[in-house]
């Protein structure tokens, strides 16, 4: 994989920098923190999505709301464009956007992959390698060239494990230990302990049949008691029934002797009040006598109680006939003396009526007014603001399109011709950047092919290597100046086109942000504003139309409201004695005609003349006057009342006779029922002692019987209990005896993965077979590259000796240690041994590498020694690496050393990181 082209915006310290790489040599020179290593994390970012340092929102430039990194590389003869956009959410938060990666065929970027997940699977899978091995391969941070050879062997060997990977296997060996091990250990214990339940449950489970046997006895002689309570309990009932009986019969006969001694008892009480019945009915034969004449008079008494009575209710009757007939009179003078006022009033009443009516719908028309008002005023602030919008607008319109427009049509005229002749330009640009990148594609194939004519004629000896032929070696050297003018020629030439490429692509941004400015632009905005003012005026008009027709109802309002206060006036005057006239108009018409009411009274007035005249002869005859009436009256109904009760007394003389007779009979029968019932008592010969005594004792049987029966169902719960416990206690052991064999399967496979681990983990298994044979591919890759660099050593040793790992050089002198190295050959070795490590993880498919400060350890000879090697070896035909990155703040040293092809220099500046080309061209 080749880097050919990196793009930052808002990434880190860079605020806009594109970069054009390609094959050979790159340094990036700058001082520390000018943004130098912000390019390998952008790379780092754009293909595998992470930062390789520090959170997501450390990528995002400070004060920038999002960060965007776009990296083109090149695979086999395949170009992708890896691109990535974050953006920031929330205050110390942020997200990958967007992820998107493109091919490109034909010039083009075609969308090959979406998804930020499925995009890093992709490049993963197209440059053959993991973020974890690519970033230990290709990436070599600050300081690790000559760690290698700078640390104790010890360290050394750690290292070398960690960079090759064999490091894992130790993880491994631990993890076994800490996660697997130990977790079948545990499971181990965990059966031992249950095996170990197993035992204890089976000692329990026979000493509970050794307790359920002696329980089981127990019940035995339980029962045996029991049946014997049983038994004597039994014969005391029956002897009891016994009892029970006689005491029933007992209860039966000793009520009814109560009962018929009581009823005895109650005959003769009844037969003694009958006595003195009929003594008194003799006294009321006598009193009887003296009441008849008494009670003759109370025929005339009640006649002229009634008389009376039907005097005062004709009195009574006669008395509101005649109120009625002088209300009757009063209130036809009344209505006769107002009848023109209340005429008049009722004329005032009915305009006054309509006046209101008049009022109330000049008010309810009007009523609408305030809001009116209050919709005007609001509307000419809606105008006022939709004129300051529309004013505004134009401006803005006129500052971008640096012209004074009025309107939108001439916005929308102005912008058309604007975009058109902006769309022109850039087609234009398009066509010129086309050309000059056929041109610069031209000019790299034809000065890579003159400096490989170059680099072929130095070291020509007597063969031309372009045609073969003999060549001396006047003609080698002018053949050679030949070529160096050419590339001279070439590279200015590249220059130029690429410098006008620069401009031309500027151009292009530039225009390509006029155009999206000028087509943000939206005339139509304008036009719906004017569009909006309009339909306000016309609001505005219509609502000021109905304010003055509204106005005028005002005055009419005004006039009427005047008319009905006089009128409210004159009806307050006349308003006393309308309410008069009415009132007695009213009456009038709920009383009857006066010709009624006299006919009422006529014969009223004759029916109480007559009833007069009949009570003065009733009360002659009795020699009494009208108000003793009633005192008399009820003199004569008291001793009549009692006259007929007496009456009554009499009569039931025959009655109390005969049952005077029947309770005498009836009692003599209630004494012959006594004296049998006595004797039937003697014979039961019940002792109530006797039977009290025998309950005791068979209520003390049965609480023993109880106590017994309770004690037989304590036991048989026992027994159950036991029982039960019994069940499952063997259904524990019989759950448990699976855990016998699973313990012996957990302890065979226990040992099973112990012996895997010391054999295949440990670092003495398969880690140690593994690195035997990763050894002599380092060896021969670190051969390799040491031919390459020009220096004595031409071979290495990697020397495993237990936990230590030596270093060996080879030179034609012999082997020599590390610490026996001049400056020169300690970096040339160390830099072999890294790339070597790098090929192997790579699987000898490295095309870059990336040296983050490689020479920050190193004095200023071991730096020009490294220099030194680089430029000896990657700058030679058979460079090992296709691609190198060198990011240091040695900028000098690089510069003067000749070494790389291109220099892009960083600094630091308000904005952010600036980047500039110093000197060489990128091979695309």
């Amino acid at each position: 994989m080749i880097i050919e082209r990196v793009s930052l915006e808002n990434f880190i310290s860079h605020s806009k920098t594109d970069i054009l790489l390609g094959p050979g040599i790159i340094a990036f020179v700058g001082p520390n923190g000018a943004g130098k290593t912000s390019v390998l994390d952008g790379i780092h970012y754009a293909l595998f999505g992470r930062p390789c340092r520090g959170n997501l929102i450390d990528l995002v430039k400070k004060g920038a709301s999002r960060a965007r990194v776009e990296v083109e590389f090149s695979v086999g003869g395949d170009r992708y464009i890896a691109r990535r956009e974050i953006v920031v959410e929330r205050k110390g938060k942020a997200s990958c956007r967007e992820a998107i990666l493109f091919k490109v065929e034909n010039g083009k970027r075609i969308p090959y992959v979406r998804d930020p997940k499925q995009v890093t699977k992709a490049i993963e899978e197209i440059i053959e390698s993991s973020e974890k091995v690519f970033s230990t391969a290709v990436f070599v941070k600050q300081g690790e060239i000559d760690k290698i050879l700078r640390m104790p062997p010890a360290e050394r060997k750690k290292l070398i494990d960690k960079l090759i990977g064999l490091d894992k296997y130790e993880k491994a060996y631990q993890l076994m230990k800490d996660a697997v091990i130990s977790h079948f250990e545990e499971k181990l214990r965990e059966l031992e302990g249950k095996i170990e339940t197993l035992e204890r449950l089976e000692e329990k489970l026979e000493e509970l049949r050794r307790k359920l046997r002696e329980a089981e006895k127990v019940r035995e002689e339980v029962r045996a008691e029991v049946e014997e309570y049983r038994g004597k309990l039994a014969d005391l009932e029956s002897k009891l029934k016994t009892l029970e009986a006689k005491r029933e019969e007992y209860n039966r006969l000793r009520p009814l002797l109560e009962a018929e001694i009581g009823k005895m008892r109650s005959l003769e009480d009844s037969a003694r009040r009958i006595r003195e019945e009929l003594k008194r009915i003799v006294e009321a034969k006598m009193r009887a006598a003296e009441l008849v004449k008494e009670a003759e008079k109370l025929p005339l008494l009640e006649e002229a109680e009634r008389l009376s009575g039907k005097i005062d209710l004709l009195e009574a009757r006669l008395k509101p006939l005649r109120r009625e007939l002088e209300e009757l009179e009063y209130y036809e003078r009344v209505v006769g003396e107002l009848e023109d006022k209340a005429k008049k009033y009722e004329e005032a009443t009915v305009l006054l009526e309509e006046k209101r009516a008049i009022v109330e719908r000049l008010r309810g028309e009007t009523s609408a007014l305030d809001n009116i008002r209050g919709e005007i005023e609001e509307i000419e602030e809606k105008i006022r603001r939709k004129e300051e919008e529309i004013e505004e607008a134009l401006i803005e319109f006129s500052k971008r399109l640096k012209v004074r427009i009025s309107s939108s049509s001439e916005a929308l005229s102005i912008i058309r011709e604007r975009l058109s002749k902006l769309r022109e330009d850039y087609k234009k640009i398009e066509k010129e950047l086309h050309v000059l990148n056929t041109r610069i594609g031209e000019l790299n194939s034809a000065l890579r092919i003159h400096r490989e004519n170059v680099s072929m004629l130095q070291s020509a000896k007597g063969t031309c290597p372009l045609c073969k032929q003999p060549l001396r070696e006047e003609d080698r050297l002018k053949h050679l100046r030949r070529e160096e003018e050419i590339v001279k020629k070439l590279v200015v030439e590249t220059l130029k086109a690429k410098a006008k490429l620069r401009d031309l692509e500027a151009r292009r941004i530039q225009l390509d942000k006029t155009i999206k400015r000028i087509e943000a632009l939206n005339p139509t905005q304008i036009s719906v504003l004017e569009g909006e003012l309009g339909e306000l005026r016309e609001s505005w008009r219509k609502l000021l139309d109905e304010k003055n027709r509204l106005d005028a109802k005002i005055a009419e309002l005004r006039e009427a409201e005047t008319e009905n206060m006089e009128l409210e006036k004159i009806l307050d005057e006349l308003r006393g004695e309308w309410e008069a006239y009415s009132f007695a108009k009213k009456m009038l018409s709920q009383m009857r005609k006066r010709e009624l009411v006299e006919e009422e009274i006529k014969p009223i007035e004759e029916e109480l003349k007559k009833a007069v005249e009949r009570l003065g002869e009733i009360l002659g005859k009795l020699g009494i006057s009208r108000d003793s009436i009633r005192k008399q009256l009820d003199e004569a109904r008291s001793k009549s009342i009692e006259l007929e009760k007496l009456k009554a007394e009499i009569l039931r003389e025959d009655s109390v006779r005969r049952d005077l007779e029947r309770l005498e009979k009836e009692i003599s029968k209630s004494k012959e029922n006594i004296e049998e019932y006595k004797s039937k008592i003697e014979k039961l010969s019940y002792d109530e002692a006797l039977h009290e005594e025998l309950k005791k004792i068979v209520e003390d049987i049965r609480g023993k019987l109880g106590e017994k029966e309770r004690e037989l169902a304590a036991v048989e719960g026992e027994i159950r209990i036991y029982e039960s416990s019994i069940e499952d206690v063997e259904r524990e052991i019989r759950e448990l005896k699976p855990s016998v064999k699973e313990g012996e399967k957990v302890r065979s496979f226990l040992s099973f993965l112990k012996t895997i681990r010391e054999k295949v983990y440990h670092r003495t298994g398969l880690p140690q077979t593994l690195r035997r044979k990763v050894i002599p591919l380092l060896e021969r890759k670190s051969r390799q590259l040491l031919e390459t660099f020009n220096l004595p050593i031409n071979d290495v040793k990697l020397v495993e000796d237990g936990e230590k790992f030596e270093i060996i050089a080879v030179s034609p002198e012999g082997e020599r240690g590390v610490d026996s190295l001049s400056g020169g050959e300690r970096i040339a070795l160390a830099l072999a041994i890294r790339m070597a490590v790098a090929f192997t993880i790579m699987g000898g498919k490295l095309d870059t590498m990336m040296l983050d400060e490689p020479t920050i350890h190193l004095d200023e000879e071991r730096k020009r020694d490294f220099i030194n090697i680089i430029r000896s070896s990657f700058t030679s035909h058979s460079r090992p690496l296709p691609q190198l990155l060198i990011i240091t703040h040695d900028r000098e040293l690089i510069e003067e050393s000749g070494a790389v092809d291109v220099i892009y220099s960083f600094k630091r500046s308000s904005l952010g990181t600036v980047v500039e080309q110093l000197i060489g061209v990128v091979e695309q």
